[in-house]
């Protein structure tokens, strides 16, 4: 920090010109004392100013055109006039900082004060700006840019700004601590946050932009349905929703499509869709808690569709929740893990085809019923070209609702390789293209055979085994990962070189 200091010290010095660097040297007090300056002097408009160490609030500040304004450390409170607004414009029409806040430091801007960008004019927000209720800070001059990467709060205030010349970087923040308002339209990077802490009766504007994160946080919330669509449609981060309204009564509306590229997580609310047809995308994990998520019961034929859409492991977690009209879909190529858990409630559920579920539920996947780790009492539709996983840590069955034919079925279990562990195959099944062995054994019997087909292979490790029949059908040379369970079990695996078209080893 001390060479980004010393940068800036260069450049005041270098852009300043004729001009005068002021420098405020007491806490509380008014802006036209001049022995409060150093050098002793009111700043004009050539000046720039430094407020560096100080905590305070400093009132009657002017009009004024300044070439800079710098904050170290501290926290500066500026006010204009009583009953008369002022605006302080900083910048000179050169691309030099023009306002500077160092990571740690506060700016607010005041009572009856305005702070705008000059034209060219560049801020660099490392720190914190807060922009109080009525106050303006003014990012749209020509060539004008700010740039955060600390914080922006929004007490009811208002900026002025476009996408081009207001950008959020990476770990910063922007927090709309009021109700109503807008939120600034500017540049998200993927890994800002935008947070939404003091709704009460109507939706901030400025929803139609692409977010990092978005955060909903807002307890003291007493408007639901009339608040309007809370949540943005593009999210490239998390969407994250902490807490919904001042009782349980109160709903959050969502638009007719989010798209949520991280983690959706869902939180001491009610929500529901604005539109009958809503969808929700979420590329990462989903977790609901205390929470209800439902179509709108208003209209006709509603429901909610959630799409796991992620290219990596998504998870599911729920803890006292329901659904109500949401039909829970995951998409090719994507890969949810229900671990021990259980996805219930009115919904209906469907694996698309090149999708993979993996569950550690005992009972493995059912296809009706109160059993298992899909629950729903809708549809549930399992695709024959999907991947299966277990992985749990006691003995499974894969269940009713595990097709005859899969893509693939892979065993992960932990439970050992002794009676009473691994996982039971509950009807016959052929696999089309791998079964994987991690860990632990498969136990088949002749009447719910595994059958591996022309193009399908199998890769196992030394601890895990098929424990019965299997068949392979093709002509080609087959190792059978074959094995025993119990007391010194393990795999014992079988060759054959020459194949007709089906082979049993048992």
């Amino acid at each position: 920090m001390n060479k980004i200091y010393a940068l800036l010290l260069i450049l005041m010095t270098t852009v300043t010109g004729w001009s005068q660097t002021r420098s405020w040297n007491g806490g509380n007090g008014s802006w036209t004392d001049a022995s409060k300056w150093t050098p002793i002097g009111v700043p004009l408009d050539t000046d720039s100013i430094e407020i560096k160490n100080v905590s305070g609030t400093i009132f009657n500040v002017p009009d004024l055109a300044c070439k800079s304004i710098y904050i170290f450390s501290g926290n500066v409170i500026l006010n204009g006039r009583d009953g008369q607004t002022k605006t302080m414009t900083a910048g000179d029409g050169n691309t030099h900082i023009a306002l500077f806040i160092e990571a740690g430091a506060s700016l607010t801007i005041g009572q009856h004060l305005d702070i705008a960008l000059g034209t060219s004019g560049r801020a660099l927000i490392d720190g914190t700006l807060i922009v109080t209720r009525d106050r303006h800070f003014v990012a749209t001059a020509a060539g004008a840019k700010t740039e955060v990467l600390g914080l922006i709060r929004n007490e009811e205030g208002h900026i002025s700004s476009t996408e081009g010349s207001l950008e959020f970087r990476d770990g910063s923040r922007y927090e709309h601590a009021g109700d109503k308002g807008s939120i600034p339209q500017a540049t998200w990077s993927h890994q800002s946050t935008c947070a939404i802490e003091g709704i009460l009766t109507q939706s901030p504007g400025g929803l139609d932009q692409v977010f990092g994160n978005y955060k909903w946080t807002c307890g003291l919330q007493t408007a639901g349905i009339s608040l309007g669509v809370s949540v943005p449609s593009h999210i490239m981060g998390n969407l994250i929703i902490d807490k919904a309204g001042a009782n349980a009564s109160i709903s959050l509306l969502l638009p007719s499509k989010t798209s949520v590229a991280g983690d959706l997580v869902l939180s001491e609310g009610i929500y529901m869709g604005k539109e009958a047809t809503t969808v929700i995308e979420v590329g990462g994990n989903f977790t609901i808690y205390n929470s209800s998520l439902k179509a709108n019961s208003a209209l006709p034929n509603a429901s909610i569709t959630v799409s796991f859409m992620g290219r990596q492991k998504q998870s599911f977690a729920k803890v006292n929740s329901l659904f109500k009209g949401v039909r829970f879909h995951v998409d090719d190529k994507s890969i949810l893990d229900l671990g021990e858990g259980v996805l219930d409630g009115d919904a209906d559920f469907s694996l698309d085809a090149g999708a993979t579920l993996i569950t550690a539920h005992p009972a493995g996947i059912a296809l009706t019923g109160a059993s298992g780790a899909v629950q729903v009492t809708g549809k549930r539709n399992y695709s024959t070209e999907a991947h299966y996983i277990f992985t749990g840590n006691k003995q499974q069955v894969t269940g009713s609702g595990l097709p005859t034919v899969v893509a693939g079925l892979v065993i992960d279990n932990t439970a050992g390789v002794s009676t009473g562990g691994g996982v039971i195959l509950s009807k016959a099944t052929s696999v089309t293209k791998e079964l994987g062995l991690r860990n632990g054994f498969l136990q088949t019997t002749t009447d719910k055979m595994l059958t591996l087909l022309d193009d399908a292979v199998a890769t196992t490790v030394d601890h895990s085994f098929i424990a019965g029949p299997m068949q392979k059908k093709g002509k080609t040379s087959f190792t059978f990962p074959t094995g025993w369970s119990g007391t010194g079990g393990g795999q014992i695996p079988i060759g054959i070189d020459s194949m007709n078209t089906v082979a049993t080893i048992q």
